[in-house]
């Protein structure tokens, strides 16, 4: 069971890290974002999602006591949501490159990942 210091600073991480992803997308630096965040916080998540101008996607079905949201600003990446859900898991280097660009990595950052990605699978 947390204490209510433990309560309150997860509460205050969950809360800072939604700020930081809307700001992201408010300033389209990304163009979604993923975290999971306690249910017992969801409601001033959504709030402040809200607030700040973003929309949110909320699935409460990965784990107990937890939800997981996609983070977006503009409808259309509705569209992109659907698709990326529809895949599943990442398969190969589409995959990573469409998520990559998604949350805004560069694309030497992207191609530095499928890069070692390939250096792990000639291991």
């Amino acid at each position: 069971m947390a204490t209510a210091s433990e309560h309150d600073y997860t509460a205050g991480y969950e809360y800072g890290k939604t700020e930081i992803y809307c700001e992201c997308l408010v300033t389209g630096a990304k163009v979604a974002a993923s975290l999971l965040v306690h249910l017992w916080n969801l409601d001033h998540i959504v709030e402040l999602i809200d607030s700040e101008g973003c929309r949110c996607r909320i699935d409460e079905g990965h784990a107990e006591g937890w939800a997981s949201l996609w983070i977006y600003r503009h409808p259309w990446v509705e569209g992109l949501l659907d698709a990326i859900d529809s895949r599943g898991a990442p398969k190969g280097f589409f995959d990573n490159w469409v998520n990559g660009k998604l949350f805004g990595y560069s694309d030497a950052e992207i191609a530095a990942f499928c890069a070692e990605k390939v250096a792990s699978d000639e291991r």
